[in-house]
């Protein structure tokens, strides 16, 4: 099994994985940071015992921890985040993992701060992230499946890489969402997965907890095919995606859409921002959304 994904100005080839971690390069970031050096600002164990930490060339004074240097030459790859985190790596930041011996690059959660303490506990693979409206979102199938976007800020990890993820025991799904207003809501699922592309990456969730609305296990959206505005798999007689501007799981159309155009302020024509409807209704979109499973 072969996927690509995009990260920064380099790609980076999976494959199967049959021995410890070989000491690959890191890839050239791409761009010149906001402030070159901020790293050099910081306490030297910003990013912990394993990882180093990195200037953030989009994020004024910002940083992210890349997790996937020479320091883990001697340790196998491990199948996810929680596998990382209970092996106590604790800093967030870029790890290479290998789930189904599918080498890949993630970004792992292992600091989450939701009240309840059992979703304190890190280990998190983030598979979609919205922060700031600086990656388009309105991609095409190939996009989709591949992944795009930059792993430490908004992108999309792969459709190919979240179904070998899913297939591999990550099963948990949170989302977690803010508003215009400062109001963040949260949705659970304890089953989630993302079918192979022969099913059109099929949907299938259930086991919703929390304070947002059960927007994704319904039969709007579960059990769905992943349609973008190229590879038309709705139960409408369009392309929803067209329609809405962004790929999701549709049936005709949404009481979700994560993918969706983003909209600064937050108010949008209808239907057509980054929805949740339970909590946005159709004519708000969300400033912040994060999707992580584990």
């Amino acid at each position: 099994m072969v996927a690509i994904l995009q990260l920064a100005s380099c790609l980076l080839m999976t494959s199967m994985v049959t021995a410890s971690l070989s000491c690959p390069g890191v890839c050239n970031r791409g761009g010149v940071s906001k402030r070159e050096g901020y790293c050099s600002s910081l306490p030297s164990n910003t990013c912990g015992d394993h990882c180093r930490c990195s200037d953030d060339p989009f994020i004024q004074d910002g940083y992210y921890c890349d997790c996937r240097g020479c320091e883990l030459s001697s340790v196998v790859l491990k199948t996810g985040c929680q596998d990382l985190f209970n092996a106590g790596f604790t800093a967030s930041g870029i790890y290479r993992i290998a789930p189904g011996g599918v080498i890949m690059d993630v970004y792992c959660d292992m600091n989450s701060t939701y009240p309840s303490s059992n979703w304190r506990r890190g280990g998190w693979v983030v598979i979609q992230k919205r922060i700031d409206g600086s990656t388009n979102f309105y991609r095409n199938w190939e996009n989709y499946k591949n992944g795009f976007g930059y792993l430490q800020n908004e992108h999309w990890l792969g459709n190919d890489q979240i179904h070998v993820l899913t297939d591999n025991g990550a099963n948990e799904l949170w989302i977690e969402m803010t508003n215009y207003e400062g109001i963040t809501k949260y949705a659970r699922f304890t089953s989630f997965s993302v079918g192979n592309e022969a099913s059109k990456y099929q949907l299938s969730a259930s086991g919703y907890s929390g304070d947002a609305g059960n927007q994704l296990a319904t039969t709007a959206h579960n059990g769905r095919r992943f349609t973008t505005f190229d590879n038309d798999n709705d139960a409408w007689s369009g392309n929803c995606a067209q329609r809405y501007l962004g790929a999701w799981w549709y049936g005709a159309c949404h009481h979700s859409n994560l993918n969706g155009k983003y909209y600064f302020g937050g108010s949008n024509p209808y239907a057509k921002g980054v929805h949740w409807v339970t909590f946005t209704g159709h004519h708000d979109s969300l400033k912040t959304v994060v999707m992580k499973i584990r």
